[in-house]
């Protein structure tokens, strides 16, 4: 997604691609925008949060304002502009608050530093802040994120049987976030990846060794 999204030309083309897909919410790392954004794609309403100072990272969420959110006695509710909020924006990490008369949630997009690199810690012990700072007691959260880091052990409740690999050596930072702000991995959980019709996993497993 590096650069893709800097081009009209080409977010209208992914917004179409996404539309046709019947995609609700995206949560996009490294779209590396030149600013704070909040605006319209299509059908969907797009946050982005700026890149750093170096062009890197830049963190969005899109979603698709023709597909229901709820319902209320039968008639759909859809998302709209004002419903959307941004808590907070960095290069790194976009929270939203969507509230509505229906709904009160919020969506999160992040991109964790690499678990070996210098200031991983500290990305995730502000992660857990802004969440818990934020984030209202009972609300829905849906978090989009690249943690930059592989699961393969067990850790319930917030970790199922599909991890692969082995456990990176700062595991411990996810698991901790996922307990402290109520947290789980659905992609790791068979209930939640697996499509019973045809019994196929939705979870990427990479090859032994890639």
């Amino acid at each position: 997604m590096r650069f893709l999204l800097r081009e009209v030309s080409k977010r209208k083309a992914y917004a179409r691609h996404l539309e046709e897909r019947g995609v609700h919410i995206v949560g996009i790392q490294e779209a590396r925008s030149p600013k704070d954004v909040i605006g319209k794609v299509g059908p969907f309403i797009r946050v982005a949060t700026a890149a750093d100072a170096a062009g890197a990272y830049g963190c969005e969420m899109w979603v698709n304002t023709q597909l229901p959110f709820a319902y209320r006695h039968g008639k759909p509710i859809h998302v709209k502009r004002d419903d959307i909020t941004p808590v907070v924006m960095t290069p790194r990490l976009l929270l939203v608050r969507l509230l509505s008369s229906v709904v009160d949630a919020y969506i999160c997009v992040a991109h964790a530093p690499w678990h070996g690199s210098d200031g991983c810690a500290d990305w995730w012990n502000d992660f857990k802040i802004a969440l818990c700072k934020h984030v209202k007691p009972n609300a829905a959260v849906i978090v989009c994120a690249d943690p930059n880091m592989q699961l393969a052990e067990q850790h319930e409740p917030a970790v199922g049987s599909l991890g692969v690999c082995r456990d990176s050596e700062h595991v411990h930072m996810l698991i901790d976030a996922c307990t402290k702000c109520s947290l789980s991995v659905p992609s790791t959980f068979p209930e939640m990846v697996v499509d019973l019709s045809t019994g196929s996993q939705h979870t990427f497993l990479p090859r032994a060794g890639g």
